[in-house]
């Protein structure tokens, strides 16, 4: 870069930074989806050179999922469906038309399900804008997630107390983990483009599967302990954890309906 650098070559140096195309960004995502640990304890061990950082493979990883949406809507055509209409005993039933119209018997259902929540005007105005709604819940997620990742740390620090590793260590490899969640719900999104209800499902499915799996393998591979240990561990931080998750995004979609 020039010693007096313009902007624009500031912002070429930081795109080339982000993304190095040399090589790093496939390998690098080839070895996190397929080789659960291996980036995390290479990283800790100085093996350094050849893959890009955690937290910036972190970055792209999450960028790439919360991108993914968007563009196979604008592609497909298929809005995807509301969070809030996941979340209120089945109130997507409100979004349903007949002839171009909101079904009112939907809606005032929709609406007496939140009423236990929040008052009766609030409620309609929540149903009314369960698009507004859904994106600000979605934008506040980024947000959310840099809570969440060091209390994901905070958790296994505790577990695998007996070991050797401090809490930064921790910290790198909750990038890594949840870097590849975000890479897998990334193909799952992408999967949405065949717009088949049987792929849908086979991601879904298979979702769970490499989540269940690629966690154990990782944390073995990193924080070390037994089969037993690891799988015993691993059920207790998966209550731990899925309570601290569910906790955050109900607080989450609690703030977005009170942003409205």
């Amino acid at each position: 870069m020039a010693l007096n650098p313009t902007l624009r070559d500031v912002a070429r140096d930081a795109a080339g930074d982000l993304f190095n195309w040399d090589g790093k960004i496939p390998a690098t995502l080839k070895a996190l989806l397929l080789q659960p640990g291996r980036l995390t304890a290479d990283f800790l061990a100085g093996r350094r050179a050849r893959w890009l950082s955690p937290f910036r493979v972190y970055v792209i990883c999450s960028v790439a999922f919360f991108i993914s949406g968007p563009l196979v809507e604008r592609i497909t055509g298929r809005a995807a469906r509301e969070v809030a209409r996941l979340t209120i005993s089945d109130a997507g039933a409100a979004g349903s038309t007949v002839g171009g119209t909101v079904d009112p018997a939907a809606r005032a259902e929709a609406i007496a399900a939140l009423r236990q929540y929040v008052d009766s005007a609030q409620a309609a105005d929540v149903v009314d804008n369960l698009g507004a709604l859904n994106d600000q819940f979605l934008a506040q997620i980024p947000t959310a997630m840099f809570i969440l990742m060091p209390l994901f740390a905070l958790i296994t620090w505790a577990a695998w107390r007996g070991g050797d590793l401090r809490y930064p260590a921790h910290l790198y490899f909750s990038l890594h983990l949840h870097a590849a969640f975000f890479a897998w719900m990334t193909v799952a999104k992408l999967g949405g483009l065949a717009q088949s209800v049987v792929l849908d499902l086979v991601l879904g499915i298979g979702g769970l599967v490499y989540s269940t799996w690629y966690s154990i393998v990782a944390l073995k591979t990193v924080l070390g302990g037994t089969a037993g240990q690891v799988a015993v561990r691993s059920a207790v931080l998966g209550v731990v954890y899925g309570a601290a998750f569910s906790a955050v995004m109900i607080a989450l979609f609690a703030y977005s309906v009170l942003s409205l």
